[in-house]
């Protein structure tokens, strides 16, 4: 396991820059600038959100306003979304001497520059308040031989007993991780919005670890497989 840390450094106005630099180094050592956490209508309520175009260009741009949900069959949508194979990660976070952990699949690199990710949470979830109050959050990316904590983490248990299992340890300033995941990435709230059912948060990368050979375990169609680099498409 290779232990990885992003240094930010302070400016003015208690904003963080990013040297241009350090822009082109590895993941872990990018400053991300900080940005406070907002709520924000969504970007179809708000014209002003929206990229203008005009032109010949305009006529070839999609229509990106939302679809009545009474024009799409939900259970075709399901049965759609349930092809997509998503690598399983756990959500965990501590907040007022509580620790949070949510199984998720809905998480995805957003760029590099600065190093952010997106979490995309039910507002129902128990983590949802904790973790944007606190505005720290770990990514844990789980090995193939950690089926059980994503279970644990889904439902299986709740609260505290979500932590049973030894492999869980804190950093520095109290974030829960998984010490053997296939990768860690620890997260400051950069920016928040609200979505439908969902709070999508982005998250500025603070640190990483992760092993250098990918084992990771995948959920596809309501089951789990695990994958590895000795298993190729020929």
């Amino acid at each position: 396991m290779r232990m990885f840390s992003c240094e930010i450094s302070e400016s003015s106005g208690g904003r963080t820059e990013l040297g241009a630099a350090n822009a082109r180094m590895a993941f872990a050592n990018f400053c991300a600038p900080h940005t406070a956490h907002a709520r924000a209508p969504a970007a179809w309520q708000r014209k002003d959100r929206l990229t203008e175009i005009s032109g010949p260009r305009a006529a070839q741009q999609p229509d990106l306003r939302p679809h009545q949900v009474e024009l799409i069959c939900m259970d075709d949508l399901k049965t759609a979304l349930r092809s997509f194979a998503k690598s399983v990660t756990v959500i965990s976070c501590a907040h007022s001497g509580e620790r949070f952990a949510m199984t998720a699949t809905a998480v995805s690199e957003v760029c590099l520059e600065p190093p952010t990710m997106l979490v995309c949470i039910n507002k129902s979830a128990s983590i949802a308040a904790p973790l944007i109050d606190e505005s720290r959050f770990a990514i844990n990316v789980l090995d193939r031989s950690q089926q059980q904590i994503s279970e644990d983490c889904s439902g299986r248990r709740s609260g505290d007993d979500r932590f049973a299992d030894q492999d869980w340890t804190s950093d520095h300033l109290d974030t829960p991780y998984l010490q053997n995941s296939q990768a860690t990435i620890f997260c400051r709230v950069a920016r928040t919005l609200e979505y439908g059912t969902h709070f999508v948060v982005f998250g500025e990368v603070q640190g990483v670890r992760a092993n250098d050979r990918p084992t990771p375990l995948i959920y596809i169609d309501r089951r789990y497989l695990d994958a590895s680099l000795d298993t190729t498409v020929p």
